[in-house]
């Protein structure tokens, strides 16, 4: 699992644009029925969609660095980032 601060942080923005833009076109086209209309904002958020799922599942500097660093005894973690960057990571996962 990977717990990035600023993946979390980008992720929570990208979904509340999204809802905004959704929340203002449905309040804008409630007159009208049975239509459907894909914005270019539907189109954008697709293709950060698939960007996303193009990312690797392991970051192998990162996981050469780390166990390096446990091998020589120098990692040190805090229980409260720990917990932080999992909660974090709950929320983006129930939002998206």
């Amino acid at each position: 699992m990977i717990i990035s601060s600023a993946q979390i942080q980008r992720t929570l923005a990208l979904y509340a644009q999204c809802q905004n833009h959704f929340s203002g076109t449905r309040k804008a086209n409630t007159h009208q029925e049975d239509q459907v209309s894909l914005s270019s904002s539907y189109l954008e958020a697709q293709e950060v969609i698939k960007q996303l799922h193009e990312q690797p599942a392991v970051r192998s500097l990162l996981v050469n660095q780390l166990r390096e660093e446990i091998r020589q005894g120098q990692y040190n973690l805090k229980g409260e980032e720990v917990a932080a960057k999992l909660l974090g990571r709950l929320t983006v996962d129930r939002l998206i």
